[in-house]
């Protein structure tokens, strides 16, 4: 697969380039100049992703409360039994 893909690089590095490049910069900055003007103010796209951020926090933490982790009474963290230890939880409690 390597070798393929070293010959087709080398094919595409010997072909001419399809479109010149050298007006690239400004043609990115026209674009990004009509996008602004053209939509909404960046302000406002700032507060609906604050408002994203926040309805998200609000529900992981509803989410986070409703189901949170109850303590098992075992305190033996070094015990071959202990409930959250990773031969535990990969081998299932026997």
């Amino acid at each position: 697969m390597k070798q393929k893909l070293d010959h087709l690089l080398e094919r595409l590095a010997a072909e001419p380039a399809d479109r010149s490049l050298h007006l690239l910069e400004q043609h990115v900055w026209a674009r990004l100049e009509a996008n602004a003007t053209a939509g909404v103010g960046w302000k406002a796209q700032m507060g609906l992703g604050a408002a994203c951020v926040g309805l998200a926090l609000g529900l992981g933490t509803l989410a986070g409360g409703i189901t949170t982790a109850q303590p098992s009474g075992e305190f033996a963290a070094f015990s071959p039994h202990a409930t959250l230890a990773p031969s535990t939880l990969l081998e299932g409690r026997r």
